[in-house]
């Protein structure tokens, strides 16, 4: 048992687990439930939008998490609170005032969880030395795609196996969420005995020198500014995710709406497996060759197939609407290409932000980068059901189309150091 708990395996994969799960439960399977429970395009959109926001604006309170009470008993406080979330949002769910109840429950779950990821960032970090965590940043990442593979798939794939079962969708969501519940209150007890107990794990003194905090506000944003291809740096950050935004949000209620409706008329069951498992296994194996890809090639040789890989493949999504196929296996092969590219591209994307941060401001750097990250995939996603129901799914499809243009203007537009990336 001693060596067991010594051994990172015993409390990282479920300490990834954790940050994951209830991140796809508030950006992905809160979507389909609201869709299932017959809400509009628009209010699916917007209110799984304005729920995700905690991990937008999380850098505001990351420094009260450092400077009160110790990484260990943030993170075993909120998986507690989380595992409560959960099974509260499975009781609401069978209320009248569902919407209200529903929502209030998601945003309390959806910011303990961004609070969580915070501190369980800093507990992996003082746990694990700079060497080891080479090999371990690894394992964290993989464990948090099966986290999302778990979620978006397995889980959904319950609902509407309990969907056809008890023909009752309401009843069935419920249960699905008690279950994650109870999932989360054993991983409580788990932590309880084997999260690491570190004598460097302390708070730190929270810093109120507003005068040196703006100070520092002025130097990071001079640096940045002051730098070669700024400008185009800040668009590239901002819009090369918009067409991604845009698809993310609708291509599930895609999938559900049935064919009158201009859908394909999946299952949840069907969904789940399509979008949580054949997805998500191509958007990880995409994630990793495209790394693998740049650190043999380096970034400047790999950077335009990412981009030409991340943008064109959304016409499969305007092929699978004209010609309302109703092929389940080539559906499963349109999603799984699109995933891959999202994948494979998105690495231009991560790899672009540590090639910006290179100056001594560059934890500052990366937080704000960070930030517009989230920002620039949840914003888009208020509008994009509204947006669909006015114009229909065929011509959605064609303005996120478009959208790629812009993602291919900015990306020209960025400057790139000869040589960046490679090993």
């Amino acid at each position: 048992m001693r060596s067991w708990k010594q051994s990172p395996w015993s409390w990282i994969p479920s300490l990834y687990i954790a940050e994951g799960l209830p991140f796809v439960a508030v950006t992905t399977i809160a979507l389909v439930m609201f869709k299932r429970q017959g809400m509009s395009n628009a209010e699916v959109t917007f209110y799984s939008s304005l729920i995700a926001l905690p991990w937008v604006i999380k850098p505001l309170w990351a420094p009260f998490v450092e400077a009160f009470g110790t990484k260990r008993k943030w993170n075993l406080a909120l998986e507690l609170l989380m595992a409560v979330c959960f099974l509260f949002i499975g009781y609401t769910i069978n209320l009248k005032e569902v919407t209200l109840w529903s929502l209030t429950a998601f945003w309390i779950l959806a910011f303990c969880s961004a609070t969580h990821s915070i501190s369980s960032t800093s507990l992996y970090r003082i746990n694990t030395s700079s060497q080891s965590r080479k090999i371990l940043d690894n394992m964290c990442r993989n464990f948090f795609y099966l986290a999302g593979l778990a979620g978006t798939g397995l889980m959904v794939m319950l609902a509407g196996g309990l969907e056809t079962y008890h023909r009752n969708i309401r009843h069935s969501w419920s249960l699905t969420f008690y279950f994650l519940g109870i999932i989360f209150g054993a991983i409580f007890v788990y932590h309880l005995f084997f999260l690491p107990h570190e004598q460097k794990d302390k708070a730190t003194p929270l810093q109120l020198d507003y005068r040196q905090h703006w100070y520092s506000f002025q130097y990071s944003t001079h640096s940045f500014f002051h730098r070669r291809g700024a400008f185009m740096a800040l668009l590239f950050l901002v819009f090369f995710r918009l067409p991604e935004a845009l698809l993310t949000k609708i291509s599930p209620l895609f999938l559900l709406d049935s064919t009158h409706q201009g859908g394909l008329g999946l299952s949840t069951q069907e969904l789940g497996f399509t979008s949580g498992t054949v997805g998500v296994l191509a958007l990880s194996l995409g994630g990793y060759i495209g790394a693998k890809a740049v650190e043999k090639k380096g970034f400047n040789k790999c950077f335009w197939p990412m981009v030409l890989l991340v943008t064109v493949p959304d016409i499969l999504y305007v092929i699978l609407c004209d010609w309302q196929i109703q092929n389940y296996g080539l559906i499963n092969l349109f999603i799984l290409l699109e995933q891959f590219g999202c994948g494979f591209g998105f690495i231009a994307y991560t790899r672009f932000i540590p090639f910006l941060a290179t100056n001594p401001a560059k934890a500052t750097h990366r937080a704000t980068y960070a930030a517009v990250m989230a920002l620039s995939l949840h914003v888009p996603g208020f509008i994009a059901g509204l947006l669909q129901e006015h114009v229909g799914y065929h011509n959605y499809f064609l303005i996120v189309l478009l959208c790629c243009i812009v993602t291919i203007l900015v990306s020209a537009g960025v400057y790139l150091t000869p040589g960046y990336g490679r090993k």
